[in-house]
């Protein structure tokens, strides 16, 4: 049977004006995916707020009393109540959406209404919401790299639904709701919205990157406490060095072959990457990938990239460290610098 899974993160850092169209950022035909900005998150989440407010019904005892005007009444009080908890500030917000097929068992109790059903556990929440984990991750950390400059996001709401060949909608009992900082919120504008395109596709369709969009998105959430951001954020830069390290290495060993072709410069490049096959730090890595990535601020990138490690080690190695001493912001720009210069040379 169909469903439709959808998740809302409040944007932070992005504008985006009140009455102004829906904007697509990434969307694929087959499979049926896309990713918006919008300020209409009422209307997206229609289904999934009438969802909320019939699972709060639910608890109260009210979705078995006889439909009435009462009844129609409380449920759209609780759909207020539902948007008015949600309410983004102001702020945009990214809408991902996927629509596949899964297995559903109707057979068990359920309840009718004129336009939907109310039914208990009749395909697998949880299995969806894993189905499209890295595709919503990819869109966050592609939309942070695309931005024209630095944003995060909160987390507001996500869920999922079936809907009949009728459209007629079933409800399976649920969407779950999910130092300050100021931002200054900037338009995502034309060539930013074509970029994203480009980069969301890039991480959903690399294989290899797919954990590391995870970590950084979980980094951008504001709502995460700053220790748990930067433990994130180090670990996805961490595997985007080892995940890309070897292609760079090559590339390097093929730059100082192309300088002399005499035996004894090949015979002893071929021993140094002999010898040196598994004994490279995490610094000598990233040392190399910022050749070829890192451009006029190669050196600065190294020296803030050991001070990052640096703090690191310390936290691995049981070292009290203050929230006020993680350069998570350093860990930021490594990971918009180099892995959006990674996805533009790879495309």
């Amino acid at each position: 049977m169909r469903y439709v899974y959808q998740a809302a993160y409040k944007a932070l850092g992005i504008s985006h004006p009140k009455g102004s169209e829906d904007v697509v950022l990434w969307q694929t035909a087959s499979p049926n995916r896309r990713l918006m900005l919008t300020n209409k998150i009422d209307d997206h989440f229609a289904i999934l707020d009438r969802h909320a407010a019939l699972t709060w019904m639910m608890l109260e005892g009210l979705v078995g009393k006889h439909e009435s005007e009462d009844f129609n009444s409380a449920l759209e009080e609780r759909i207020a109540k539902v948007r008015a908890k949600r309410e983004p500030n102001g702020s945009p917000v990214l809408l991902f959406e996927a629509i596949g097929e899964i297995d559903a068992d109707l057979n068990g109790p359920g309840r009718e209404f004129d336009d939907f059903e109310l039914r208990w556990d009749v395909f697998d929440k949880d299995h969806v919401r894993d189905l499209h984990a890295i595709e919503v991750s990819a869109g966050l950390a592609g939309i942070r790299l695309s931005a024209p400059d630095s944003c995060k996001f909160e987390r507001l709401a996500d869920g999922s639904y079936l809907k009949k060949e009728d459209n007629h909608i079933i409800h399976s009992v649920s969407a779950k709701f999910g130092a300050a900082e100021v931002y200054v919120s900037k338009p995502f504008g034309k060539d930013a919205a074509e970029k994203s395109q480009q980069v969301i596709s890039s991480i959903v369709n690399n294989d290899g990157l797919g954990r590391v969009a995870e970590l950084f998105a979980m980094s951008l959430e504001r709502k995460r406490d700053k220790f748990q951001s930067y433990v994130n954020a180090w670990a996805a830069l961490e595997i985007l060095v080892g995940k890309i390290f070897r292609q760079y290495e090559k590339a390097l060993i093929e730059r100082f072959s192309d300088v002399s072709s005499a035996p004894g410069l090949q015979g002893y490049l071929s021993r140094v990457t002999d010898v040196m096959n598994g004994r490279y730090t995490l610094v000598d890595r990233f040392s190399v990938i910022s050749i070829f990535l890192g451009g006029e601020n190669s050196e600065n990138d190294l020296s803030t990239f050991k001070k990052c490690k640096e703090v690191r080690d310390n936290i691995f190695h049981g070292k009290l460290v203050k929230d006020e001493d993680l350069p998570l912001e350093d860990v930021f720009s490594l990971l918009d610098g180099y892995l959006g210069a990674f996805l533009q040379r790879d495309t």
